[in-house]
């Protein structure tokens, strides 16, 4: 099932760096939050910023953490694995923090993806104790249309 996780994740990132290069932004605060960053991650990861993607880039770049009463509402459990990864990774790559922190937040939402899907996929065959129903399942799971929220900087991988 890791595997088709892995190729549903390809797969949505893939088709939404084409779709953000071809169609106009309907929400474009993404890009105010990008000025700074280098041009490869505004290419490979502009389309991950939306709505509240805005609050959780923020809280983990600003040392300040929670600044404004409206960030309140978002946990600090995803910025600071995006952060411990950022740390790890800014020993290897040689680009701005807000770069690191975008291309960061991106592998641990697409990881905690593929993770989710794999542990699907042993509860409902535990459950179910039918291999191909659990398949189907979380095949399912992985090509839905909202899949995209999965890739993003949200959370939304957590509440699964």
């Amino acid at each position: 099932m890791a595997i088709s996780a892995i190729q549903s994740r390809l797969l949505i990132v893939g088709l939404a760096i084409l779709s953000s290069l071809i169609a106009t932004e309907y929400d474009t605060s993404g890009s105010l939050t990008l000025i700074g960053v280098s041009d490869w991650v505004k290419v490979l990861g502009g389309w991950a910023i939306r709505w509240d993607a805005i609050f959780f880039q923020k809280i983990t770049r600003d040392s300040i953490g929670y600044e404004y009463e409206q960030q309140f509402a978002f946990f600090p459990g995803f910025p600071i694995l995006i952060n411990a990864f950022a740390k790890l990774i800014q020993k290897f790559i040689n680009t701005d923090n807000n770069s690191i922190i975008v291309i960061c937040g991106i592998f641990v939402s697409n990881v905690s993806f593929i993770l989710a899907t794999v542990g699907l996929y042993k509860l409902t065959l535990k459950l179910t104790k039918n291999e191909k129903f659990a398949s189907t399942t979380c095949i399912l799971f992985t090509v839905y249309p909202a899949g995209v929220f999965m890739s993003s900087l949200l959370v939304n991988f957590l509440e699964l």
